[in-house]
């Protein structure tokens, strides 16, 4: 089966997309009759697998509720962009300085 479409494949007729779609829907067609257990086991996988990852995001969504305002805010406030080293390391020092006045000011929440 497989060796007939290689060789179709380098047919005439393969250079055009309809074609080649109808090939493979008909290659895929004979394999499903020759070999349904293989396919039925792949679909319930696939199933199983569509299942848990329902499962997750509906767990996801029930503790997406509890998270608490810092956690969003930290988050919310990540630094993510690509910064030169340089750049950066003053950036680090100048949150360095400004944790290092809120400790000593005595807003030991806001520090960390």
């Amino acid at each position: 089966l497989l060796d007939e479409a290689e060789e179709w494949l380098w047919g005439e007729d393969a250079y055009k997309a309809d074609a080649v779609a109808a090939k493979r829907e008909a290659v895929l067609e004979k394999a499903k009759e020759l070999v349904p257990e293989y396919f039925e086991a792949v679909e319930k996988e696939k199933k199983a697998t569509e299942a848990e990852l329902e499962a997750e995001a509906a767990a996801a969504a029930a503790t997406a509720g509890d998270d608490d305002d810092e956690q969003r805010e930290d988050r919310i406030h990540a630094d993510t962009r690509k910064l030169k080293f340089a750049d950066r390391f003053r950036l680090v020092e100048k949150n360095k300085a400004e944790g290092t006045e809120l400790f000593k000011g005595g807003n030991i929440h806001h520090a960390a």
